[in-house]
């Protein structure tokens, strides 16, 4: 596990640094105050995610509710299959409202939607 902050300006070699983590199997979350669109550019520019729509997939988490989270496991599932990279955004507002689900539902988000994804991005997070 490691763990870095950057502050408004990316610096030298972040992509290529973390593209060489995601070429040996090193999974990348962010976490990030910042609204969803810029935490996505944020994925792009760093190189945890891809423009490319033939070969990666981005899935939004906006709300933590059983129907949503079951989809979107079933959407990341169907994207690893077809060889595809695959993120995840969760809004700080959504995982504020994990506590709230259901244990088959939690173990479904952590395993099958979180875990499974080839990288996660938090955004809107606060320490509060």
């Amino acid at each position: 596990m490691g763990c870095t902050g950057v502050e408004d300006e990316l610096q030298d070699e972040v992509a290529s640094t973390i593209e060489d983590f995601k070429a040996a199997g090193i999974k990348v979350w962010i976490l990030t105050g910042d609204l969803g669109h810029t935490a996505q550019e944020i994925g792009y520019n760093c190189g945890v995610m891809s423009r490319d729509q033939s070969k990666a997939e981005l899935f939004e988490l906006k709300k933590v509710q059983e129907a949503e989270v079951m989809t979107t496991a079933t959407q990341v599932r169907e994207s690893s299959k077809q060889g595809k990279d695959t993120t995840v955004m969760i809004s700080g507002q959504a995982f504020s409202e994990v506590g709230l689900l259901e244990e088959k539902c939690l173990s479904v988000l952590v395993n099958d939607v979180l875990l499974a994804a080839d990288s996660v991005i938090f955004y809107r997070l606060s320490p509060s």
